[in-house]
C-alpha cells in the first residue's frame, strides 16, 4: 500500500440493522484493528455513536457519560461516528431545546468536521487539535420533515 494512501478508507456492505459492533467487526476485518474499550494518544480509529446532530451547522453532539468518554472524540487520527438519520434535528435552537429538557453532561461536545488548522505558517495542518479525519456513517430510515426557521432568525 502507497505511503499515503489510507487503510480505512473502505466501503462495506453491513446488515441492518448498524451498530457498534458491526462497525468494528468490518473496522477489523479489513485492516486488523482489534476494537478495545480505551483510548490513547494517536489511537488510529475510535469508533462511537453520536447523541444527535444539527442540520443547520452539520455538527455532530456528543454528550460525554461513562458510554462515551470525551476524549474518543478527540484523540484518535480517524473518528468513525454512528448516527441515525432520526436523530438530527434541523436548528441550533432544537439542540439547546432537547439539552434544556436534560441534566446536563459533564461536558457537551459540538464537532464540526474533522480538526484543522493554518496556525502554523498558514499552512493547513490536519489533526492538530483532534481527530484529522470524520467518517459519518448515517443509518436508518427516514430523516423528521424540516422544521420551519426559528421566528427569532432573520
Amino acid at each position: 500500500m502507497p505511503e499515503d494512501e489510507d487503510p480505512l478508507h473502505f466501503v462495506f456492505v453491513a446488515p441492518i440493522p448498524v451498530n457498534l459492533t458491526v462497525v468494528c467487526n468490518a473496522i477489523n476485518a479489513k485492516v486488523g484493528l482489534t476494537p478495545h474499550p480505551t483510548i490513547a494518544v494517536d489511537e488510529p480509529v475510535s469508533v462511537c455513536e453520536a447523541d444527535y446532530a444539527v442540520a443547520e451547522t452539520a455538527s455532530l453532539v456528543f454528550r460525554s457519560s461513562p458510554h462515551m468518554p470525551t476524549l474518543f472524540a478527540f484523540l484518535p487520527l480517524h473518528h468513525i461516528v454512528v448516527l441515525e438519520a432520526a436523530r438530527i434535528v434541523p436548528w441550533l435552537d432544537d439542540a439547546a431545546a432537547l439539552e434544556a429538557a436534560r441534566p446536563a453532561p459533564r461536558n457537551l461536545n459540538f464537532v464540526t468536521g474533522a480538526s484543522g488548522t493554518t496556525d502554523i505558517e498558514g499552512t493547513l495542518v490536519r489533526g492538530a487539535h483532534g481527530p484529522a479525519h470524520l467518517h459519518v456513517l448515517l443509518i436508518g430510515g427516514q430523516m423528521p420533515a424540516p422544521a420551519p426557521q426559528p421566528a427569532n432568525v432573520p
